[in-house]
């Protein structure tokens, strides 16, 4: 008789679809769970704008969440709305000018997006705390930046960071300490503790520090993460005595292809410093331990 976890491997979640799936047999284990798509399809732009309606997800880059709907013209609603989305606050005003200054050093440096909405969430924090003022705004920013990338061992160079933002270096050392004694981040950590966002492969090595390399999307990226879990999960000693940069750039070439925007093995290979053959044999080796299944 099999082991429950054996049984475990063997079922996988359709978010689409909301069901449980049993890959083997292909029986519907459970059925009428919260989908997580979309309830329409769209096959060109015109059929995003005609058939969404929903707006963008919330998100910790901007002081409103990103929910703010906003009206075109000088109607006296498009005139109150500007005067309401307006913080009244000085610390709401403060958490503004900090995630400008955020999302304009992400765009110079492409940063992550997993590391961008981190530090706008503990920005969000020290807003609140009154810790942000005029003259250190800069700095604070950046050493959120800083110890958000630490943790979520995401490659940033300080040097380039300073420079980027003309920062004091015995300054902005002396803020990033100020704000580690704040214990602002212990959430983040926590975070990252669980597994949340960042999953460890092949030891100390992150999926998300490799990831951060390459310029995906959104779907291509969030799929190459699933194939990497349940990869991990049915052979945690699949990067035994190999390069981990192997098997996710095999994750990214499949999940490229998945999202209909393939990536070639060689710009890969070439932005991962490895050589073709190593994502060509990962790529098979992937195939042969999983079963990927894809709903049109």
């Amino acid at each position: 008789m099999a082991s429950e976890t054996e049984v475990l491997r063997n079922i996988i979640y359709d978010p689409v679809r909301g069901e449980y799936i049993d890959v083997e047999t292909g029986e519907v284990v459970s059925e009428g769970e919260i989908r997580e798509g979309k309830d329409w399809r769209a096959f060109d732009a015109e059929d995003v704008m005609t058939r969404a309606h929903t707006g963008p997800g919330y998100t910790m880059k901007v002081h409103d969440g990103g929910i703010t709907t906003f009206v075109d013209g000088r109607s006296r609603i498009s005139k109150m709305q500007k005067i309401l989305r307006r913080p009244s606050d000085l610390a709401g005003k403060r958490e503004i000018e900090a995630k400008k200054r955020l999302n304009e050093i992400a765009g110079i440096i492409s940063l992550p997006e997993i590391l961008v909405e981190d530090a706008g969430y503990i920005i969000k924090k020290l807003a609140v705390r009154g810790v942000i003022k005029r003259k250190n705004l800069d700095y604070i920013v950046a050493a959120v930046i800083y110890r958000v990338a630490y943790l979520r061992n995401i490659d940033l160079d300080k040097e380039v960071l300073m420079k980027t933002m003309s920062l004091d270096r015995r300054k902005f050392f002396e803020t990033l300490k100020k704000l580690e004694w704040s214990e602002v981040f212990n959430d983040i950590r926590e975070k990252v503790s669980r597994g949340e966002r960042n999953i460890s492969i092949c030891g100390s090595n992150s999926i998300d520090r490799i990831l951060s390399t390459m310029k995906l999307s959104d779907p291509v990226r969030e799929t190459s993460i699933r194939i990497l879990r349940s990869l991990y999960i049915l052979d945690p000693s699949i990067c035994s005595g190999k390069n981990p940069k192997g098997i996710v750039g095999a994750a990214i070439y499949i999940a490229s292809i998945i999202n209909n925007e393939r990536i070639s093995q060689q710009e890969i290979a070439s932005k991962l410093n490895i050589s073709e053959v190593t994502i060509r044999n990962r790529y098979k080796h992937i195939l042969d331990k999983i079963d990927l299944v894809v709903f049109i």
